[in-house]
């Protein structure tokens, strides 16, 4: 039997190896129902979430138990708020979370997550909750994808009606304008019914006096246009914004789209900026500019508004003469690499003891585009630096986030030669711990990760997380760090530090600067303060997140010092066969000296050229370096700062050509195009056209345009341009946000550049606050492609659950599911066949098996009643194998308590027979003649015990007396006296004895 098994499962093994090798699959017909409802959070149906979701409530009080049902809410993203489940919708009434984005409308994005989210293995059906405002994605091409999966989308209209509305459609004004003309703007402004109010003009950004009946506006139901000129008084980029006021509120519903923007690029050499933090320190480089007839404008940090990519293209170039990274935020750091690299322009950075590295510039966008690194990468002794950051939880909305994001600023802003530790009062063991490690910060990307980690608690008191950080920079690895700075960032709330111990930062020359975060109560700004003030250190109440990334640029450039050289220095000139320095003498003496320099490292790149050093023992400094990136140009000076390093270069007489020739060098080239160009939006689609005509009127075919475009959150990305027609040039691009697009387009004709072309347009709000009716007509267009049904409001009565959908039919390979669930158990139990003793141990190995497989494999886990079948089935399945080691189990349980039982049985049936021998030989003793004879009365008492007794028991009388014979008083044989003769003729020829032996043998033979 066993063998017959053991080859059996042999073959199904073999068997379910080739299904599996075949791709086998199963079908699984299912009509179960998932629904997932698609909820409309923009902004236009922001009043209308609460019926969403009470219509969601409604549609699933009584929906089927075996059905499914998740939820999606989307406005520029969409997200999932609930997976597919049964047993109804889970997310509590008022829950949800705030909508990040509510200023565009993406449904088709919302129905792909939708598709992505559906089992495989129930019909499917989308309930889309929508105006219909779609000024995203492509609604129509998913639908046609849900048609194709065979997924019906129902339509929940959210209709409303905004009667009195006014908006502007669009501004536009010409790309292109000659200095000095006056440009034409025209305004499209579509009102619902009639309104009265006035038009405020900004000429960049200034107030333009406009005459009465100019600025009066009387708007008409429909379509209203107006006309003005503006004069274009000097290059550069012109800004025009025009805004709408009422004289009544009730004139109009959405403020957000009263304001219109658009600008034009003058033509004219553009000047330079010079941006510095002290005018009369820089006033030897500007008169020096003037003089060469190099146009130069001068701005200091403070007069810098709004100072956009926009605003930047007024210039042909920018300079930075010991400007700190904190004067710019991120955006505006992003936006001035955008400058150079997509826009062509200039980028000069002049050095001073708050310029490249000193100034926090490490790890900056403007660090990329510089021909030099911030960083020391050759070999040399400089004194490092110490940063030592406490954080502390806050209070705020996000207030741990903003914390860790503005670690990582100062992570990145600070040297890889330089200390960098983290301290914060987190939930574990010890409560405040070394999050990060004071070490070198040589693996940026590492601590970052490991503050992402953090998590950050309430800290009890600053007096412990100061104290360890005293001790790890006075006696730990810190110790040798020339200068060592603290950074707490907290809401103040724990208990102030001892005087003792900030008197002991004083002592040891470590300062601590505190960044309070929040407002109002949710900051003790006493106890930051004082913290700074007892350790030279300064406090900053930072009210907006906005400003922590520049409070930490400023703060980390505290142990930044260490790169200044502030000694003089002979420059040394190793290259004057370049634009910027023709004319100028090689060899030591031809330069004359500087006082001071910031420490910087060369790029490992062949396209840098370095013509100015300073030559040390430990390698060369740049002093001058520059190249070309991008469309544009950038320079290193890392000296300047004029009175103080620069005190002999001023006077020199070729400081003016040096400097002359540097900037103009780095200007952008201003050679635009003489062609026609313009732009326009189409939904969510931004379109460029440009029309080529020589000076002939003659079209300009197969020119090559490479261009990029900055968009508002300055990501950038190259254009590609079509020829449409003769001369007639387009490209598209998205338009997912407000604010200015520009684009930068070079014009090559057979590989010679031809000229460049700045244009851009500019989207002063979304398409969200424009599209103020329900695009009905767009929602019926998905339901008729998709079969879906129209729904109406309440919930209660729309049967969203209706099974009036095909089952789903599901084919999926199957061999993962034989392997695991057939193949794998018969190989189990052909071992076990094979391998255990006995048909329990096989048994008990069959039911295993077999109750693993059903629970598991057939998913019968999920009910009682399923786990007690499988039980079940499996122990029938058990003993059935094991019935017939029943008998020898009990044969063994029970052997020892048998044999002992029969042993009894068969010595009770010898005692019997023994005595049935005694009673016969007394009977035929009774009948005997010859009474009395010894060996007869001897033998018959051996035969029924008594001689035995008598042998041993001589009685009381005789043990007592004296003991004349052992052999006699032992019962022994004793000396007989010889027989008698026999008598002829007396008895009956055969004596007792004999007589009495064949009885014997009788008697056994017969017990045998």
């Amino acid at each position: 039997m066993r063998r017959v098994l053991a080859v059996s499962f042999r073959s199904l093994l073999v068997i379910l190896l080739a299904c599996c090798l075949a791709g086998i699959e199963y079908v699984r017909i299912n009509d179960d129902l998932t629904t997932m409802f698609l909820m409309d959070r923009s902004h236009s149906v922001e009043s209308m979430q609460e019926d969403q979701d009470q219509f969601i409530r409604d549609a699933t009080e009584k929906m089927p138990s075996d059905d499914l049902v998740g939820m999606i809410d989307f406005a520029r993203q969409a997200y999932l708020e609930q997976m597919p489940m049964r047993d109804g919708y889970f997310v509590p009434p008022g829950r949800l979370p705030a909508m990040a984005n509510p200023d565009r409308t993406d449904i088709a994005s919302a129905i792909r997550l939708a598709m992505a989210m559906f089992p495989h293995d129930t019909a499917k059906r989308i309930v889309l909750m929508s105006d219909g405002n779609d000024n995203m994605g492509d609604l129509l091409t998913e639908a046609r994808r849900a048609k194709a999966d065979g997924i019906p989308i129902d339509i929940v209209p959210l209709e409303y009606e905004r009667k009195n509305e006014v908006y502007f459609e669009r501004m536009i004004a010409p790309t292109y304008a000659e200095a000095g003309e006056q440009v034409p703007i025209r305004m499209v402004i579509r009102s619902h019914k009639k309104a009265t109010g006035s038009l405020s003009i900004f000429h960049n950004d200034q107030l333009v006096e406009l005459p009465a009946d100019y600025a009066r506006v009387e708007l008409k139901a429909g379509s209203n246009t107006f006309y003005m000129k503006l004069p274009a008084v000097a290059g550069g980029t012109q800004t025009y914004r025009a805004m709408l006021n009422f004289d009544d509120d009730s004139m109009d519903t959405v403020s957000l789209n009263n304001t219109a923007s658009a600008f034009s690029f003058v033509s004219g050499g553009s000047p330079a900026l010079l941006i510095s933090a002290d005018r009369s320190k820089d006033a030897p480089l500007v008169d020096a500019l003037l003089k060469e007839n190099v146009q130069v404008v001068v701005r200091t940090p403070s007069e810098l508004i709004d100072f956009s990519l926009l605003q930047m293209m007024n210039f042909s170039a920018i300079l930075l003469s010991n400007i700190p990274a904190a004067t710019f935020t991120d955006v505006q750091q992003k936006e001035l690499a955008s400058y150079v690299r997509d826009m062509g322009s200039g980028l000069i950075m002049l050095g001073g003891p708050d310029s490249f590295g000193a100034g926090g510039w490490i790890g900056s966008p403007v660090e990329e585009v510089m021909p030099v690194t911030f960083e020391i990468k050759h070999k040399r002794v400089i004194p490092r630096g110490a940063l030592v950051l406490i954080t502390h939880s806050c209070e705020i909305p996000r207030g741990n986030y903003w914390g860790k994001e503005m670690a990582k600023k100062s992570v990145d802003t600070v040297s890889s030669r330089d200390y960098v530790g983290v301290l914060a009062y987190t939930y574990t063991p010890g409560g405040e711990n070394w999050e990060v490690p004071l070490a070198p910060n040589t693996n940026k990307a590492a601590v970052k990760a490991k503050i992402d980690r953090m998590q950050i608690g309430d800290m009890p008191d600053f007096g412990r997380t100061m104290q360890m950080a005293y001790d790890e920079l006075t006696k730990g690895r810190g110790a040798d760090a020339a200068q060592k700075h603290v950074i707490i960032l907290s809401d103040g709330d724990a208990s102030p530090p001892s005087a003792l111990l900030l008197g002991k930062y004083k002592a040891a020359s470590i300062t601590v600067s505190t960044i309070g975060i929040g407002w109002g109560a949710h900051v003790q700004d006493a106890v930051m303060r004082n913290i700074a003030t007892k350790t030279d250190g300064r406090y900053y109440a930072a009210r907006n997140p906005r400003q922590l990334p520049q409070i930490f640029s400023k703060e980390s450039t505290v142990i930044r010092r260490p790169l200044i050289v502030d000694e003089p220095f002979q420059p040394q000139l190793v290259g004057s066969a370049t634009d910027l320095l023709g004319g100028l003498r090689t060899g030591a003496g031809g330069l004359p000296t500087l006082g001071g320099m910031v420490i910087t490292s060369p790029k490992q790149d062949p396209n840098v050229l370095i013509p100015i050093i300073r030559a040390t023992e430990d390698g060369d400094d740049p002093v001058l370096a520059y190249w070309q990136y991008g469309l544009g140009k950038t320079v290193a000076f890392t000296s300047g700062y004029w009175p103080a390093w620069g005190a002999e270069w001023t006077p020199w007489p070729r400081f003016a050509k040096f400097w002359a020739q540097v900037v103009r060098w780095t200007l952008r080239q201003e050679s635009p195009a003489n062609f026609d160009t313009y732009t326009h939006v189409e939904g969510n689609r931004g379109r460029i056209v440009i029309d080529a005509l020589d000076k002939d009127a003659s079209y300009l075919n197969n020119l090559q345009l490479r261009s990029n475009m900055m968009t508002p959150d300055q990501e950038t990305g190259g254009l590609r341009f079509k020829q449409t027609g003769p001369g007639h040039y387009e490209a598209e691009f998205d338009v997912d946000k407000a604010g200015q697009y520009l684009a930068n387009v070079q014009v090559f004709d057979g590989g010679k550049s031809v000229g460049t072309i700045r244009t851009g347009l500019s989207v002063p709000f979304s398409p969200e606050y424009r599209d103020l009716t329900p695009n009905i007509a767009l929602l019926r267009q998905v339901a008729e492609i998709t079969g879906g049904r129209w729904l109406n409001m309440p919930g209660k009565e729309a049967e969203v659950f209706s099974h009036d959908l095909p089952p789903s039919v599901a084919k999926r390979p199957a061999w993962t599911w034989v392997l695991s669930w057939l193949f794998l158990p018969a190989f189990l139990l052909d071992v076990s066949i094979r391998r255990l003793a006995n048909w329990l141990a096989v048994s008990i190995a069959v039911e295993l098996v077999i109750l693993v497989v059903m629970l598991f494999g057939m998913d019968m886990r999920y009910s009682g009643w399923g786990v007690a079948g499988s039980i079940i089935f499996a122990e029938l399945i058990g003993w059935t194998i094991r019935f017939r080691s029943i008998g020898v189990l009990f044969h063994y349980m029970t052997g020892t308590a048998t044999v002992l039982a029969e042993t009894g049985d068969r010595s009770a049936q010898s005692l019997d027979q023994l005595r049935g021998a005694s009673e016969r030989a007394r009977e035929e003793l009774a009948d005997a003649k010859a009474g009395g004879v010894r060996d007869v009365r001897e033998t018959l008492e051996v035969a029924s015990g008594k001689g035995a007794r008598k042998r041993f028991d001589v009685g009381d009388e005789a043990a007592g007396g004296t003991v004349e014979d052992i052999g006699k008083s032992l019962g022994g044989a004793a000396k007989a006296p010889p027989p008698s003769p026999k008598k002829p003729g007396s008895g009956d020829g055969e004596d007792t004895t004999s007589r009495l032996l064949r009885r014997k043998r009788r008697t056994r033979d017969d017990d045998e």
